[in-house]
């Protein structure tokens, strides 16, 4: 996670404590996270910690169950997210998350986990993070 920088508005929010998911749960639900109630705004070392556990499924034999990739891919398939360019910035207990992705921008896209029934693959959001907190009303 290191080697990829948080865009400067994430940053800002953090420090300010303006990052926090919206009471309109409506809002979530629109960009695709089911278990609205259930979704936390990550800290840092949350977003740290569930980053590396989502590296770890890939690791671990999950990466066609749960649409993940570890480096070294050519094409990404679609729905996948490259586990090594992204960033879990929020996330339920029921394993719905939203990321930053890294894969083709040093400005990342933000997706989201959308549960197929038996797998789970990652759609767009938002192109940005200045959208995505603007769909928000951040």
């Amino acid at each position: 996670m290191k080697d990829l920088p948080l865009p400067n508005l994430l940053v800002e929010m953090l420090n300010s404590g303006r990052w926090k998911a919206p009471d309109d749960k409506e809002l979530i639900k629109k960009i695709g996270i089911e278990d609205a109630d259930d979704l936390s705004f990550l800290s840092l070392a949350g977003m740290e910690s569930n980053t590396n556990q989502l590296r770890q499924l890939a690791l671990n034999g999950y990466s066609d169950l749960m649409g993940l990739c570890s480096g070294n891919v050519e094409l990404l398939p679609e729905g996948y997210l490259d586990v090594t360019k992204a960033i879990v910035i929020a996330a339920t207990y029921g394993d719905e998350a939203l990321c930053l992705d890294y894969s083709n921008s040093i400005e990342p896209k933000i997706v989201v986990t959308n549960n197929t029934g038996s797998s789970t693959r990652w759609l767009l959001v938002a192109e940005n993070f200045e959208k995505f907190v603007e769909i928000l009303g951040l």
